[in-house]
């Protein structure tokens, strides 16, 4: 079963994550650590259970591989959309895959393949608001500048 909504260690993670960012970063490793000591075998030595950094930076990196660490199977668009919308650029995920060309039937492999990346802070994180809704808001909506 894969679980889907918020949880109790997804809220460590966003509460630690959320410490960093606003500099208290040995604070969100220690509640990260809250979430670790449950993870791991309690004879194990701190040393290998608790997270430790000596920077911001540092911290950070490491608030971010436990999350993908707790959570690998959770769709993460939310995550590199937000990662990749904010001023620091140690979080930055740059998303690039190479496909076939393809019509309305068929792919076509015959072709060369082209590369598509989605860069930081590109617009196509965004989805346009649909019209049904902006309409129904009586233009209380608008749309999304692009």
């Amino acid at each position: 079963d894969i679980p889907s909504g918020p949880s109790v260690p997804e809220m460590l993670l966003i509460k630690a994550e959320c410490q960093v960012r606003q500099g208290l970063w040995s604070d969100g490793l220690e509640t990260a650590n809250i979430l670790r000591a449950k993870r791991m075998d309690a004879s194990a030595d701190p040393s290998e259970i608790n997270l430790t950094a000596s920077s911001q930076e540092e911290a950070l990196v490491k608030i971010i591989e436990e999350r993908r660490r707790e959570m690998p199977f959770v769709h993460r668009w939310y995550d590199i959309r937000r990662y990749n919308n904010n001023s620091d650029s140690a979080d930055d995920v740059i998303l690039s895959r190479t496909f076939y060309p393809f019509n309305s039937s068929i792919i076509l492999g015959d072709e060369t393949p082209v590369t598509t990346t989605l860069d930081v802070n590109s617009r196509k994180y965004a989805f346009p608001i649909p019209n049904e809704e902006i309409l129904i808001s009586n233009g209380a909506l608008e749309q999304n500048q692009y």
